[in-house]
């Protein structure tokens, strides 16, 4: 496959990377394979924004066999650090009033928080294993606010209570996620989210992650 000039702006102007909103799981694993054919080193995949739809319950085992095959194909072990964040964060500023160049502000601000509280350089790099943590939300918090706002997130659904992930504070229920969400995204999101787990953990590296201060 020939790279062509846009692609080559793409590639040069994003460091290497590139966000894919994941669609449909009919084209997932062909999308993945013509950008990496392309020559993008890296491939978020946000199943979360799929063009302002949503999935199906119905689909998301369809979806994990195709995100599966995705993983063990085209996944190498993450090789960036936080200079080749800061680096693309400098580029998605000179590049945001460009239409036309990709840009995850979620990536771009560097405020992603996983389940354990702590902040990664991306949203997809708490699930596939990221080297470097940024830092802890909790860090220069006082304390008492600490423990008033920790009283405030652990309070769960019922529904949340037997589920394996632990995400504490919750992707779906918390504080922290009412003005991003904007609605009740209802059972798929959790669906997606132990989906993304159940693939990615049978690849995780078994050395914990190391926290950079």
């Amino acid at each position: 496959m020939t790279v062509i000039d846009d692609w080559k702006t793409l590639i040069s102007n994003n460091g290497g990377q590139i966000l894919k909103t994941v669609a449909s799981h009919e084209n997932l694993y062909a999308d993945v394979e013509e950008i990496y054919k392309a020559g993008f080193e890296r491939c978020f995949l946000n199943f979360f924004r799929p063009y302002g739809a949503s999935y199906e319950l119905e689909d998301i085992p369809a979806l994990e066999h195709e995100y599966h095959r995705v993983i063990k194909d085209f996944h190498n072990l993450p090789d960036f650090t936080l200079t080749d964040v800061q680096m693309y964060q400098n580029t998605w500023r000179e590049q945001q009033s460009n239409l036309y160049v990709p840009h995850c502000g979620i990536n771009a601000m560097g405020i992603a928080v996983g389940p354990d509280g702590m902040i990664y350089p991306c949203d997809d790099a708490v699930m596939l294993g990221e080297e470097f943590v940024m830092g802890s939300v909790w860090d220069g918090v006082d304390k008492e606010k600490e423990k008033r706002l920790r009283r405030r997130l652990n309070k769960l659904p019922e529904k949340c209570g037997g589920c394996e992930l632990k995400c504490y504070p919750c992707p779906v229920c918390s504080v922290l996620n009412t003005e991003e969400l904007a609605s009740d995204p209802k059972d798929w999101f959790c669906e997606l989210r132990k989906m993304q787990y159940r693939v990615v953990n049978q690849y995780l590296p078994s050395n914990p992650f190391r926290v950079i201060k």
